[in-house]
């Protein structure tokens, strides 16, 4: 999978999402959504600045990844690129993210992925973290979120799927703040 260019204005995101339920009636939600195969694995849907609710889910429950400008879908233990506008070093994410419970439309949920960097001059790649929700209840209400570091993994996976060591840098986030002159 290529990135292409990644201009003056532009940074790619790197990460991971993965989810966990503890919920004793997951099993009884899924099958009162449709869900007969479970076997298929959960994917994700990273928007970029554009948000697109377009997720390329082909029918069937297999998953398409492709990447237009707009939004990319992967598979859970895999790791995410987004590329992301910046405006003066500041990268300011504030799309969710669509988790979809064994890759299906129809049974998904919407986390928060609201975060914001500085980007130092030279990085076009950034790594943000790999990030942990855990969700409960019929609606997937997030009731906790971890971050952790696995930067030199990242890397390493990241160069596996562009076929080339890149340039990536780690990068601290931090709430976006309410300051809109930045």
């Amino acid at each position: 999978m290529k990135i292409g260019k990644v201009r003056s204005n532009e940074v790619v995101i790197v990460g991971k999402i993965t989810v966990k339920t503890a919920d004793p009636d997951f099993d009884f939600y899924a099958k009162s959504w449709g869900i007969t195969d479970f076997s298929v694995p959960d994917c994700y849907v990273i928007y970029n600045d554009s948000y697109n609710e377009n997720t390329y889910l082909s029918l069937g429950g297999k998953v398409v990844t492709r990447t237009n400008g707009e939004c990319n879908t992967f598979t859970v233990n895999e790791y995410f690129f987004s590329k992301r506008k910046i405006k003066n070093h500041q990268l300011i994410a504030t799309s969710p993210i669509k988790w979809c419970f064994f890759s299906s439309e129809k049974f998904n949920a919407y986390l928060p992925f609201q975060f914001q960097a500085t980007i130092p001059d030279d990085c076009k790649y950034v790594y943000v973290g790999d990030f942990e929700y855990t969700v409960e209840g019929s609606d997937f209400h997030p009731v906790h979120i971890s971050l952790s570091d696995s930067f030199d993994y990242a890397k390493e996976e990241l160069g596996k799927i562009l076929e080339t060591p890149i340039p990536l840098c780690r990068v601290e986030i931090y709430p976006i703040t309410q300051n809109k002159n930045k």
